[in-house]
């Protein structure tokens, strides 16, 4: 989203493409050529909530979730002059497209303060430790909430949240039950999709037990 807006509006990254496009041989790249859309966008313009809880086959009813945003889903605020333009668009400072969609398969979203705050995923190499503090907010914040899962639309984030969810146990000591699932194997399994298909036996963690415990497996 960022090289598209870049490449829309400045002018060095413009010229930086135009060069290595010559030099490759191919064309450059024009302004509005590729357009970028957000899972959660896509899922909501295409589907939306009314058409998406017809669909559902195993009610996530009874499921309490914390939908986790991240900190670059809706940052930096410029480049998403899409959001912000009424009660149907994303918000940028109290996003809700991921809430929006789970309730609609039959979810409870609790109230979850954390939900743009860093996971400490740009520090996992460098500074483990920090990282592992702020997934402990995230978690910590997220189970304080009542909820049994975080949501995740982020790869980063959700790798970021288990591995550190892992860490906190076996260096510190500080043991959480609380699972991490995306939001798109939630309403895979939610429209009849077996756990397998969606990838969860993928997950570093391991919440088989818990969908099966909730009616999805």
């Amino acid at each position: 989203k960022r090289a598209e807006y870049d490449l829309s509006n400045d002018e060095d990254s413009v010229a930086v493409t135009e060069r290595l496009s010559s030099k490759s041989g191919h064309e450059a790249y024009k302004a509005g050529q590729v357009e970028t859309i957000h899972a959660l966008d896509w899922i909501k313009d295409a589907i939306g909530e009314e058409e998406l809880a017809e669909r559902v086959k195993n009610s996530l009813k009874g499921m309490k979730i914390a939908n986790y945003y991240g900190c670059m889903y809706t940052r930096p605020r410029h480049i998403f002059p899409e959001k912000d333009q009424g009660p149907d668009s994303e918000s940028t400072s109290k996003p809700h497209f991921m809430d929006d969609l789970l309730a609609a398969a039959g979810a409870e979203n609790v109230e979850f303060p954390l939900k743009t705050a860093c996971c400490g995923g740009a520090h996992t190499l460098s500074d483990s430790d920090t990282s592992t503090r702020l997934v402990l907010n995230i978690i910590r914040a997220a189970e304080a909430a009542g909820a049994e899962v975080i949501a995740t639309e982020c790869p980063t984030c959700h790798g970021g949240l288990e591995l550190h969810q892992i860490r906190a146990e076996s260096v510190l000591g500080i043991k959480t039950n609380i699972k991490v699932i995306y939001f798109t194997q939630l309403l895979g399994m939610a429209l009849g999709l077996k756990p397998k298909q969606v990838g969860l036996h993928e997950n570093v963690s391991d919440s088989f037990g818990f969908v099966k415990e909730k009616g999805l497996a």
